[in-house]
């Protein structure tokens, strides 16, 4: 197992199933309606060796490939470790919750810079960052487009993030 900077787009948030990889759904080229040059495929994500964004790699994977991403008791695991939304939401269910997970508010998050996201009492949770695209580079995050390019997106972009993330919402859009 090793963890990685780049997370697929499963769309809006895992649980809208509206972007290139979803649970339990085989999505073609055909199925990108919206254009392979208008659609993002993978992500960046900051990386932080030895913190808590390291994710169970192995079992993210084994979760969505065998259909546990949307069980039958209602748990929502496999998102934020291999695939991330463009308003990725914090479930706070599942088996393996993690303690500092029902610390980090519900979201929807946003693509943004690290280090913003406050919990309850009004302090930074670094580790919420997991639930939004975003990188150590100055001012935005690389994307890869289902056509193969690869762009960076500044952060002034975060509002079309979600026109990008979905596969057939009809919209045409340039990024700031």
């Amino acid at each position: 197992m090793a963890g990685t900077n780049y997370l697929g787009v499963s769309g809006t948030n895992a649980e809208a199933r509206d972007g290139l990889f979803t649970a339990n759904e085989t999505v073609r080229l055909d199925d990108i309606l919206d254009g392979t040059s208008q659609t993002l495929l993978v992500g960046e994500r900051g990386f932080r060796a030895g913190a808590l964004d390291v994710i169970d790699t192995s079992a993210d994977i084994d979760n969505l490939r065998f259909g546990n991403w949307f069980s039958a008791v209602g748990q929502k695991n496999g998102s934020v470790g291999i695939v991330l939304g463009s308003r990725e939401i914090n479930y706070n269910t599942g088996q393996r919750v993690l303690p500092w997970e029902r610390d980090c508010p519900g979201g929807p998050y946003r693509f943004g810079p690290p280090r913003r996201t406050r919990d309850a009492t009004g302090s930074i949770r670094e580790e919420c960052d997991l639930f939004q695209f975003w990188s150590y580079h100055v001012g935005g995050a690389n994307f890869v487009y289902a056509d193969g390019s690869v762009h960076f997106l500044r952060y002034e972009a975060e509002s079309v993030l979600p026109l990008l993330a979905t596969r057939a919402g009809g919209e045409v859009v340039t990024p700031p």
